[in-house]
Order: C-alpha cells, then sequence, then structure tokens
C-alpha cells in the first residue's frame, strides 16, 4: 500500500479553510468558533479496482472548529483546532475521529529582523482500502500521527532591496496500528529535519527574485528500513504581489535524492514549485498550482517522483452565491522494489455552490469525480462523491 504522506500546512491556510467554509478572523476578532453539519455519499469508499464490486457508503460529518488570534504589531498568536467526526453508514469500523491543531507566533523586533514559530498536530485515521479490508487482522484503517516544530528568522525590511530568510524545522510521522500486518506501517515511521534559505532580491516594487536551498533528512525508526536519505532542492524563481491580497511565485530547480543504502536508488530530477493567481475582476479568481518533487516510498518502492498540479476557478455571482470549479492531476512514477516501473495517473474535478444565508451561516454542496489509470490494473478506480453542508459561526 502506498505510503500515507501528509504534507505540512501553514498556519494561514488553516485559517482560511477551516471546516471547508469561507470564514476568517477580521480584523479586531480575537476568537472564533465554527460548526459544520453535513452528509456525504461515496459509491467507492475502499477505492476498489474497476474489476471487482465497489463499496458505496452515505456518511455522517460533523466538525467543530475554533480559531483565535491575539497579540500587538510587535507580537502576535493565533491558532485553529478542528475536530473532524465522520460516520460511514456501510460499516461502523471505518467511523474515525481526526484531530488537527495548528499553532503560530510572530515577533517584529524591528523593521529589519522579524521571526515566527508554528507548531502542528495532525492525528488521523484512513479510510480502510481493499488492501486494509483484505489482511484479516487490520480491522480499521491505518491511524497516524504527525508533529511538526518550524522557525523562520527574515532578516531585511519588507521595502528593502534584499532579504534573507532561513527555516528549520523538525517533524515526526507515527503510526498507531497496522504495525507489523499487511501495510507494514512500522517501516514508515520517520522523524524529518528541515533546513532551509532564501536570498530575496526586489527588482520592481511588487516583483522580487530569489535563490533558495532546502534540504530535509529523513531518518526511518525501524532499523530494517532501508529508506534513511536526504532530499535536497535548489531553486531560482520570481515572486510577485498580483494584488493587495494575492501573491503568486515560480520556483524552478532540481532535487537530488541520496539514501544511505545502497540498495536503494538514489534520483534526480528537475523540480518546480509554482502558484500563480490571476484576479480579472474582484469578483473572479483563476489560481494554477503546480509542483514536482520526490515523494516518500514504502516498503515496496524507494521513491515516488510526483507531479501534482492544480487548476481552479472561484467567481462572486453576488455577496450571497459563491461557485468553485478545480481539476487536479497527479502523475506519479514509482521507483525501486516492487513497484520499480509503475505509473499512476490520477485525475480529479469537482464543482461546488456556496450561498452565504447570513453573516454567520453558509450553506454548501459539491460534487467531485476521480479517476486513477494505472499501469497495474488493480491499482485503477473511480469514485463520484456528492457531499452537502452547512456552517455555523459563533
Amino acid at each position: 500500500m502506498k505510503s500515507s504522506m501528509i504534507c505540512c500546512v501553514t498556519l494561514l491556510a488553516s485559517l482560511c479553510s477551516a471546516a471547508n467554509a469561507d470564514f476568517q478572523l477580521e480584523d479586531g476578532d480575537h476568537f472564533l468558533s465554527l460548526l459544520t453539519l453535513g452528509a456525504r455519499h461515496d459509491d467507492n469508499i475502499s477505492q476498489d479496482p474497476k474489476s471487482q464490486p465497489r463499496d458505496s457508503s452515505a456518511i455522517a460529518i460533523v466538525q467543530p472548529a475554533f480559531l483565535f488570534k491575539v497579540g500587538s504589531p510587535k507580537v502576535s498568536f493565533d491558532g485553529a483546532y478542528t475536530l473532524t467526526n465522520e460516520s460511514y453508514e456501510y460499516d461502523s469500523k471505518d467511523n474515525h475521529t481526526d484531530h488537527q491543531l495548528l499553532l503560530g507566533s510572530q515577533f517584529a523586533f524591528n523593521a529589519s529582523n522579524n521571526a515566527s514559530l508554528s507548531f502542528d498536530y495532525i492525528e488521523k485515521q484512513d479510510i480502510r482500502t481493499s488492501i486494509n479490508r483484505a489482511a484479516t487482522d487490520e480491522e480499521v484503517g491505518d491511524e497516524s500521527r504527525f508533529t511538526n516544530l518550524a522557525g523562520r528568522y527574515r532578516l531585511g525590511a519588507d521595502t528593502a532591496r534584499a532579504q534573507l530568510e532561513l527555516n528549520l524545522g523538525a517533524s515526526n510521522l507515527s503510526y498507531l496500528n497496522n504495525l507489523d500486518t499487511l501495510s507494514q506501517n512500522r517501516l514508515k515511521e520517520r522523524d524529518m529535519i528541515t533546513q532551509g534559505g532564501t536570498f530575496y532580491v526586489r527588482v520592481a516594487p511588487k516583483t522580487r527574485i530569489l535563490l533558495e536551498v532546502i534540504r530535509t533528512d529523513f531518518d526511518y525508526e525501524d532499523a530494517k528500513s532501508l529508506l534513511n536519505n536526504n532530499a535536497t532542492k535548489y531553486y531560482a524563481g520570481v515572486t510577485w504581489e498580483a494584488t493587495a491580497k494575492t501573491s503568486s511565485y515560480i520556483r524552478l530547480g532540481q532535487e537530488d535524492k541520496n539514501f544511505d543504502s545502497a540498495n536503494a536508488i538514489d534520483t534526480s530530477e528537475p523540480a518546480w514549485d509554482i502558484n500563480i493567481t490571476w484576479q480579472p475582476r474582484s469578483y473572479s479568481r483563476i489560481n494554477l498550482t503546480t509542483g514536482k518533487g520526490a515523494a516518500e516510498g514504502s516498503v515496496r518502492s524507494d521513491v515516488i517522483e510526483t507531479t501534482n498540479t492544480t487548476l481552479s476557478w472561484t467567481h462572486d455571482w453576488s455577496y450571497q452565491i459563491e461557485s468553485q470549479l478545480s481539476y487536479n492531476s497527479i502523475n506519479e512514477d514509482y521507483k525501486g522494489k516492487a513497484f520499480n516501473g509503475r505509473k499512476d495517473d490520477t485525475n480529479t474535478a469537482s464543482a461546488a455552490l456556496i450561498y452565504k444565508m447570513t453573516r454567520n451561516v453558509e450553506f454548501s454542496g459539491r460534487y467531485s469525480r476521480k479517476e486513477r489509470e494505472s499501469n497495474s490494473p488493480i491499482e485503477e478506480f473511480d469514485s463520484n462523491i456528492v457531499e452537502i453542508s452547512v456552517t455555523f459561526a459563533i
């Protein structure tokens, strides 16, 4: 089974997307609580291959969230906590409760020196896949716990010609079950240390060029693991402010991944990280994000060369009605071990309509279709998901 990948999420992104609702802390607010109630129908919850019967289920969703922000222009603290409970009509063994806690702090020492600290904690349970259901000793999906502590220091004022930014982070991925069964989660547990530096030069009032180096050391906790490695990304790029509230960037470069074990495959591939927002009108936004890099492998692969691209369009038809269209494409190329040569292409299209009935009540409906093609037929599947929800802000 593919290694579970949990991405580090920034605190700012969480404040804007908690509970899948368009509620944020306004200037002067210090606390906001949200409650989302929803229902979803998934016609292939286990991602069963196209050649096999599929398991469908209705799912009830209860998701409270709490956001806070306190402090002064010199020192501030903010955070978000989200609890997500999902109950499955098909099988109660799939019921689960996930937790996400994100904390942050910002320090403005003077106009030319500032720093920030963040802490992320994510505890989640994956839905059981066809592999979990086939293993008689795996009663529930994989349960994982991710923690991340990160710090950033920036030298140079916002208006300065040059700026230097240094980053340091430590994270851990551990599993709570299915350690020595078919999933072999014990071999996926790891510690990660990330160090990075970015040098910016302003070439126009809203445009900067950059040079960046990011190194991550992956230390797997089980002595039998052959996946200990370090990955280094080298980027050159440009960043610019599209509007007062949106910014875009392009980073192009290379990623080198080197393993401690001679039995694993070292890689050196092009890498990029791009986020471009185009806002032709104040009420209409088009966003393109794309990235390529080396994702961690598993007991059945050394590394997964991954390209992830999303194109989305958000349009405000009125103060109360908003539509969202998006298309996501993930291309995965497996290298090493039993999965060597496997290639997966996963495409997801979704459409959503949001109705803001009042300042504190929001309704939404969403449909998405996901389809994976692969040169390994047992990995191919498709699914259709329909979801409706209402969010209350207090």
